[in-house]
């Protein structure tokens, strides 16, 4: 089957060209949405000829099928849009038979939460041999920051990479969301030049200074200073057994994944193989592997086994003061890089 761009839609429809059918499957629920809008401003069928339905089970598809085959009032195309998480096989079968022979006048619409169609599906096959199937795939990180900042420039804001970064570490690539989140930030920055990395942790609830990635990012830079201060800080934003329980799992998180890192190169492994098999964020961890290479095997080692003994203690002996306990560690760890 082969796939049809958007943009090779919106200029066919900027055009006045309109197939027979569609198929837009994919997890980007946003863009499918605004692909739908899009078409409907350029067909302009008007309330007589525009009908949209939900396929929520089996044999719902007669309806659907029904509207298709009627011709349009007072407008050249009807327009019918029919939406599913995944369509039955029941109601495939009553696609397919429609498409043997769709109505000319109608401009048929499938949208589905499908990830990719099965190449042995009649109806996204004859929609394929068509050149109306279309896929709506995720946003990956870089496709994220660049629309965000895009829409910000729109509204005319600059948005900061590192709070457009720090946005999607906390929301997720998903454009319903995000644009969701930039709307909120762009009433928050009204009467400013840009939207700053502050700005985002205040909109997104966090309290001033209470950055919940800050902590494992000076750990991961072994800054002993400043994650002493913002372990202090923690403590003084929330309740003790709740910040101790966060901390630790947060520095032990970037001591394990260094201490993994570091045995992944040392076995041969390219340092982007190795990048995609830790997850490491494109913006976040873009100087990752140069900050590990200051770190040496006996130090990472070292590090880990204090980890352990600090989680252990404060399971086992519960007179510990974690507060105490957690500055030690990150007194530690952050000693001479050896």
């Amino acid at each position: 089957m082969s796939e049809t761009s958007l943009s090779h839609l919106l200029g066919d429809w900027k055009q006045g060209k309109f197939l027979p059918a569609y198929y837009f499957y994919g997890a980007e629920a946003a863009d499918k949405k605004e692909a739908v809008h899009a078409l409907k401003e350029k067909l302009a069928p008007g309330d007589f000829n525009f009908d949209e339905f939900q396929l929520d089970g089996s044999g719902v598809a007669e309806p659907v099928v029904a509207q298709a085959l009627t011709l349009p009032v007072f407008s050249p195309r009807r327009l019918v849009v029919a939406r599913a998480a995944k369509i039955s096989a029941a109601d495939r079968a009553v696609f397919a038979a429609y498409l043997e022979n769709p109505c000319e006048t109608t401009t048929l619409v499938l949208v589905t939460e499908e990830k990719k169609p099965d190449a042995t599906d009649p109806v996204s096959s004859a929609i394929s041999d068509l050149g109306g199937l279309c896929g709506f795939a995720p946003l990956t990180d870089d496709q994220a920051l660049k629309r965000l900042a895009q829409e910000a420039s729109r509204a005319g804001l600059k948005l900061n990479e590192e709070a457009a970064a720090l946005l999607i570490n906390e929301i997720g690539v998903d454009w319903t969301t995000l644009s969701q989140e930039l709307e909120k930030l762009v009433l928050y920055c009204e009467g400013k030049s840009e939207i700053s990395r502050q700005a985002v942790l205040e909109c997104l609830g966090f309290r001033k200074g209470a950055d919940p990635f800050g902590l494992g990012r000076l750990i991961e830079a072994r800054d002993g200073v400043r994650a002493l201060r913002h372990l202090k800080k923690m403590f003084e934003d929330g309740k003790s057994s709740e910040v101790s329980f966060r901390a630790l799992s947060q520095i032990s998180s970037v001591v394990l994944r260094q201490w993994k890192a570091e045995r992944l190169l040392r076995g041969g492994m390219p340092e982007p193989v190795a990048a995609k098999s830790l997850r490491l964020h494109p913006y976040w961890d873009r100087d990752y592997f140069a900050g590990l290479r200051k770190l040496s095997r006996r130090k990472l080692s070292k590090d880990l086994r204090l980890c352990v003994e600090t989680e252990t203690a404060l399971k086992s002996q519960s007179w510990l003061d974690a507060r105490i306990e957690l500055e030690r560690l990150t007194a530690g760890l952050c000693k001479a890089r050896g």
